[in-house]
């Protein structure tokens, strides 16, 4: 219910067009041991800190590249906690998807204790 008064408060604000909040990862099956902990954001967990701040139309953790207007106004809102599932199946079939990704970005991020 907190998370309905956090957004009823925020589109308050009737120049506000969207708003967003840390997302945490929710797995039904524990993560493959494949991504270092600052590559989170991969598998859907993103979290852009504690303060509450304006966002642009193109803000970390907008991976998706949503559709929105230039000049858009958004606000980040700590205590908007998106909970972000991922099934079992989802994360088996993407794994090798993410561990060729990180490695092509960036072979010297990617440990040994990580393949």
């Amino acid at each position: 219910m907190r998370r309905l008064q956090v957004i009823a408060d925020a589109f308050g604000d009737p120049q506000l067009e969207f708003a967003g909040g840390p997302y945490l990862a929710v797995c039904a099956a524990p993560p493959p041991n494949l991504l270092p902990d600052d590559y989170l954001a991969v598998p859907g967990a993103a979290d852009n800190g504690s303060v509450t701040r304006a966002l642009r139309s193109r803000f970390p953790g907008n991976a998706q590249g949503r559709k929105l207007e230039p000049g858009a106004k958004g606000q980040y809102l700590p205590d908007l906690v998106i909970y972000h599932y991922t099934s079992e199946r989802r994360a088996r079939e993407g794994a090798s998807r993410l561990r060729d990704a990180v490695l092509r970005a960036n072979p010297s991020e990617m440990s040994s204790s990580h393949l």
